[in-house]
């Protein structure tokens, strides 16, 4: 059965339409500006990086025209942009999509970003923030604690899996399930079979939430099962303490806390002693507007992770994330990075 009509089948059986059931799809809609996008920007992007050099040489070189020019508006500047993203990278949104349009290597480590295209150019994956935004947050866990290459993982709100694709590249053997909207699923399905698999390294089996069954039969040493939050609240995981990681990144920002909490609730039976949960998030925002003032802020300048429900495990590393506030447009929005391991 292709993977179309498997999907076909999942949407049907969930009875949603074109994302439009939760706050939350709309405003993971909404942060790529662009309702007509098929969300691609979030995944992890495969153009070239000589044509994004070529993209943003041209770009520059037309600036400076545009800018000495009186009058002229911020709408043709975006229609200078979908021209050259459709004419140079096959994509008319792809430079706000991918933020092309206001990268800045001198924002991020040059050490990093030549690791980053060692390690991922030779699987077709590209620069984007939000690709090299996860790629940063995996160098980071592996820094501070030792992965096996066998491993178990849970992720609550994975998007379209850009981050556990890339953990999947340094792994021989794992077990990944990822808990999400069945409209965030139905995208994260779809980019998975057409780009991650096909172009992007990709090699492991995937299972809807219709699946379960097939998904725990399935001998495959390298798997990825899909449920819902329903699917979660009635045990369709069962008790058993399976997990050696859990992971979330920013998606419990956008729930109210009593959410978070209730999921977090499912964490102390679902992952082993000496796991470890991995979060990147905030829970109100702090009042620092430019990179600077960031870099010189205090844990306490941002209330974040204060009334996470969090003592099953013991905090390893808490600190600000500096990558997102460093981004163009993103300085309002800063994270904190925090690892803990479980003792029960």
């Amino acid at each position: 059965m292709s993977y179309k009509t498997r999907l076909d089948l999942f949407v049907r059986e969930f009875d949603f339409s074109g994302g439009n059931t939760s706050n939350i799809w709309n405003s993971f809609r909404k942060d790529f500006q662009k309702s007509e996008s098929s969300l691609r920007g979030y995944g992890l992007a495969s153009i070239s990086n000589n044509r994004i050099a070529f993209y943003r040489n041209v770009r520059k070189f037309l600036s400076l025209p545009l800018k000495v020019l009186s009058g002229v508006s911020e709408r043709l500047n975006k229609r200078v942009d979908i021209a050259l993203s459709w004419l140079i990278l096959g994509d008319k949104f792809a430079s706000v999509k991918y933020g092309f349009y206001n990268y800045k290597p001198s924002i991020y480590d040059t050490g990093d970003l030549v690791d980053f295209q060692n390690n991922y150019q030779k699987s077709n994956i590209g620069f984007s923030h939000n690709t090299f935004k996860s790629y940063s947050y995996l160098k980071r866990l592996k820094e501070t604690v030792k992965l096996e290459k066998n491993l178990s993982v849970f992720e609550i709100g994975a998007g379209v899996f850009n981050f556990g694709h890339l953990l999947s590249l340094h792994l021989s053997h794992f077990e990944y399930v990822v808990c999400d909207l069945p409209e965030m699923i139905s995208s994260a399905f779809k980019e998975i079979n057409e780009s991650y698999i096909p172009s992007c390294g990709g090699d492991y089996d995937v299972f809807l939430p219709t699946e379960i069954d097939k998904f725990e039969m399935s001998s495959s040493n390298r798997k990825i099962l899909f449920i819902t939050p329903e699917q979660l609240k009635s045990n369709c995981l069962g008790d058993q303490k399976r997990f050696d990681l859990f992971v979330n990144h920013e998606s419990f920002s956008e729930m109210d806390i009593d959410v978070v909490n209730s999921y977090l609730g499912y964490l102390p039976k679902l992952l082993k002693k000496d796991s470890y949960v991995f979060l990147v998030n905030r829970h109100s925002r702090s009042q620092a507007r430019s990179y600077e003032q960031y870099k010189e802020m205090e844990l306490s300048g941002i209330t974040c992770f204060s009334d996470y429900k969090l003592e099953f495990c013991s905090e390893v590393i808490k600190k600000i994330d500096l990558f997102r506030s460093a981004i163009p447009g993103q300085q309002d929005t800063p994270n904190v990075f925090y690892i803990g391991k479980v003792e029960v």
